[in-house]
């Protein structure tokens, strides 16, 4: 069965026919699952009406998260013209063929009753699209809520956040070590850190693996992820054998073209490299940074190696948090092209993408995510006052809603932290102060 990259022609151009999108990352376990399920000939039957198209995450981070906001994997069901009538993710054999087979003759039966619930959907993603939240407060009480809650949910015995399986959350534990003169922050960093160490989670080669299938750090998951290693190379500090171990794990990743790629897996098998990645991995090696994508007509990064359009906001932010800590000039010069052409003012934060063709109906949608706005407005608040402003705004965008989350909400504490400290490292929080 052939899944052919997406194009948002092949769905303008499909007639009649109802297009399946299966959205993956080839490193993902259950990624690889659900494409072995797509792999049967029982699927390939189903399908056989459907034109059938792929979106690789890591090469489209913003089709994704837009099919996908939950994650990799999702078989998504579209009528023509790319309205959704159902999505799933990994399921056996019988459940997806049956979801081919009961959404092929749902448009056959009721199509009309499609059609006119997929014009209202339209209506109100258009509707929630233009909604704005409340600005929130880029400030001192919004850091100490996140790390509380890392603090007060972290595992007491062995470190580390969740019950069961348990991812190692590195930008969390970046977070801790960061503000470790917060209440309990150091504690819940040594424990954690203290885990990893105990357990299997160190690779081979100076690494350290994703997740574990137990909470006492003993049963690795053999994936290990660039982002992952840059965020533990800080949590562990300067100077510790961890940190060099993983700055020469990152190394011998890296690909004959000098990119790192998003993830390396126990089998060897060949992973996207993006300059997302490969610059996430220069905060540890700076040798690693990937100066052979930047676009010099555009002025931004592109995502690989002889991509074209769209420019994706996930690789200028990973390139901006780079520059403008070791680069000011040349942050400078990729700031001013992230802000032309990623900046909504009227949303106060940056879009996900630019650049890009028009996408069929609900895709073509402005997304923001909080993720990258921050490592964005984290670096613009390191070049100064000309970029301070934008970045309080940017921050300011996400804080409302993820006050008091931990985990999710670490990366924008950090950024949050760079703002407070005028661009510096962030010193010493007085838990009882609010800054603005």
């Amino acid at each position: 069965m052939l899944w052919t990259p997406w194009t948002a022609d092949a769905v303008r151009t499909a007639g009649d026919r109802l297009v399946a999108v299966f959205v993956d990352a080839s490193w993902h376990r259950w990624s690889r699952a659900l494409a072995g399920v797509l792999a049967t000939a029982e699927i390939a039957e189903a399908a056989a009406p459907w034109l059938t198209l792929r979106v690789d995450a890591d090469l489209r981070p913003d089709l994704a998260a837009r099919f996908a906001p939950a994650g990799v994997p999702v078989l998504a069901l579209l009528a023509p013209g790319g309205d959704p009538l159902l999505s799933t993710g990994y399921a056996p054999p019988r459940t997806i063929r049956e979801a081919l087979r009961g959404a092929a003759l749902q448009w056959e039966i009721r199509r009309p009753v499609l059609l006119e619930q997929a014009r209202r959907a339209r209506e109100s993603a258009r509707a929630m699209a233009a909604m704005r939240p409340a600005p929130g407060r880029a400030d001192a009480a919004f850091v100490a809520s996140v790390v509380g809650e890392l603090v007060d949910s972290c595992d007491p015995v062995s470190g580390g956040w969740g019950s069961g399986s348990r991812e190692v959350h590195a930008a969390s534990l970046r977070l801790l070590a960061a503000r470790r003169d917060l209440p309990g922050a150091a504690e819940a960093l040594e424990r954690t850190l203290a885990g990893l160490r105990r357990g299997a989670m160190r690779s081979p080669g100076g690494g350290f693996y994703h997740s574990s299938d137990t909470p006492d750090w003993t049963a690795p998951d053999g994936l290990e992820l660039a982002s992952d290693l840059a965020d533990l190379h800080a949590a562990f500090g300067a100077g510790s054998e961890e940190s060099a171990g993983i700055a020469v794990r990152l190394r011998a990743m890296r690909r004959a073209d000098g990119l790192v790629p998003v993830a390396a897996t126990e089998d060897g098998a060949p992973h996207a490299a993006t300059a997302e990645s490969s610059a996430r991995a220069a905060a540890a090696a700076p040798d690693l940074f990937p100066d052979s994508l930047l676009d010099p007509a555009a002025g931004l990064f592109r995502r690989t190696a002889g991509a074209g359009p769209p420019f994706h906001l996930s690789d200028q932010a990973a390139a901006l948090d780079v520059l403008s800590a070791r680069d000011p000039e040349s942050a400078a010069r990729l700031a001013d092209a992230v802000l032309a052409a990623f900046w909504d003012d009227g949303a106060s934060a940056f879009r996900d993408r630019a650049g890009a063709p028009p996408e069929p109906g609900l895709l073509d949608l402005p997304q923001f995510p909080f993720e990258a706005n921050a490592l964005a407005a984290g670096a613009l608040a390191r070049l100064g006052v000309g970029k301070r402003e934008i970045a309080r705004r940017c921050l300011a965008s996400f804080t409302d809603a993820c006050f008091g989350q931990g985990s999710a909400a670490a990366r924008l504490a950090l950024a949050v932290g760079v703002y407070m400290a005028g661009g510096l490292l962030p010193p010493p929080l007085d838990n009882s102060s609010s800054m603005t």
